[in-house]
């Protein structure tokens, strides 16, 4: 991590851009359904935060490799269909939107079955984006322009 990265990574938990600045704290019932979720399902809520996020701060294409490693982390750990109702699904969704981003990975940690160092990966690669830094596109598997 250069000095720059790690100044940003020790501001990280100001957060990227979150709909409120109020501290999140998830109630017992939130935390049994994030428990009880399967890895990738989990994983999913992870990668529509940093969308969503990368959409907030206008880092979209920057963070675009970040998105891949993910769906490839999904791949991984694929499971059939959700068992989560819609409405329930909304609300974990909302619930992770309003925390700032370093409270939505501890969360994550804390709560699921996901792989703490490739959380904390995602999380550095976040606090390191910087618009207009397009390396990581460097390192696309597959990829040698991107299209969207």
């Amino acid at each position: 991590m250069d000095a720059a990265c790690d100044r940003h990574w020790q501001s990280c938990c100001a957060g990227f851009s979150t709909a409120s600045g109020e501290r999140v704290k998830p109630d017992k019932k939130q935390r049994s359904i994030v428990q009880s979720l399967p890895v990738a399902e989990v994983l999913e809520f992870v990668l529509e935060q940093v969308f969503e996020r990368a959409c907030l701060d206008r880092l979209v294409l920057e963070s675009f490799y970040i998105q891949q490693q993910i769906q490839q982390e999904i791949s991984k750990n694929e499971t059939k269909t959700s068992s989560l109702s819609p409405s329930t699904k909304r609300n974990i969704g909302k619930l992770l939107s309003r925390m700032d981003w370093c409270r939505l990975i501890q969360f994550v940690k804390r709560n699921s079955g996901c792989d703490p160092d490739f959380l904390n990966l995602v999380q550095t690669r976040m606090a390191c984006l910087r618009p207009g830094d397009f390396s990581d596109l460097n390192k696309l598997a597959y990829a040698q322009s991107v299209w969207l």
